[in-house]
């Protein structure tokens, strides 16, 4: 390479002095300068690829919780899917985040018996008025 300078940069082809160490530093800060740029070019392609595998993983990840989710659903009987609010047609649909649960059929009020007044409870014979918790 030296050589192909020496003969087109010669003094007699119009061109001062080489200073060939100047061409030997240019070179060296070039080549540098590439693999910097290479290296950084790598560094990018590297995390983007790192990036798609870790998104990658995730949903495969979350795939397989769903499917287990409706698996695990699947194993309920149809009166414990109604206790939480869910049908067995919307179990694929719940695993996947996609029906809200509705509310568990709520229980029926039980409201005590009416409340009606006791019925005045008759003297027993022997008995007093305080016996009966009224005052004489």
């Amino acid at each position: 390479m030296r050589a192909e300078f020496e003969t087109r940069s010669s003094p007699a082809a119009g061109f001062g002095p080489v200073d060939w160490k100047a061409v030997d530093e240019a070179i060296l800060r070039a080549r540098r300068l590439r693999a910097e740029a290479l290296a950084d070019h790598i560094s990018h392609a590297a995390r983007l690829l790192a990036g798609w595998v870790a998104g990658l993983l995730g949903r495969i990840r979350h795939a397989r919780r769903r499917r287990a989710d409706t698996v695990a659903l699947m194993t309920l009987d149809n009166r414990l899917l109604d206790d939480i609010g869910l049908k067995r047609s919307d179990l694929t649909a719940a695993a996947y985040g996609d029906v809200p649960l509705r509310a568990a059929r709520p229980e029926p009020v039980r409201r005590p018996a009416e409340v009606h007044p006791l019925p005045a409870r008759e003297p027993q014979p022997g008995a007093g008025a305080k016996d009966l918790g009224r005052a004489a």
